[in-house]
């Protein structure tokens, strides 16, 4: 993978060059942050957003409380570009060995 200073059609620095094949998915084009491709997995609020050029989220952090009573802020948010978030989840992050996908081959 090698450093880039590409911009993309919504004019965002691509960081990295993109994996071959590669399937491109723009924040602009959603018009609902959970519209098939996105997922918000603990229902978090988003509003979209303009500045500019620019479109994004806006994402409402919730409390999320840690075993030594600590309380700290999740915002988790899913990019699923194989389709999958159509189908049933395969993996989860407690599975051991680590899965290199999490809901279909197609995604990683």
């Amino acid at each position: 993978m090698s450093h880039t200073n590409n911009l993309d059609k919504d004019g965002v620095r691509q960081i990295f060059t993109s994996s071959t094949p590669a399937k491109s998915i723009f924040m602009s084009d959603m018009d609902n942050i959970t519209d098939g491709k996105f997922i918000t997995t603990d229902q978090n609020d988003a509003e979209s957003k303009t500045e500019g050029p620019l479109k994004f989220w806006r994402v409402k952090a919730k409390d999320v409380h840690y075993g030594d009573n600590s309380v700290g802020k999740t915002i988790r948010l899913n990019l699923n570009a194989g389709g999958g978030l159509d189908k049933k989840q395969k993996h989860t992050w407690k599975d051991k060995p680590g899965p290199k996908f999490i809901w279909t081959p197609q995604d990683s």
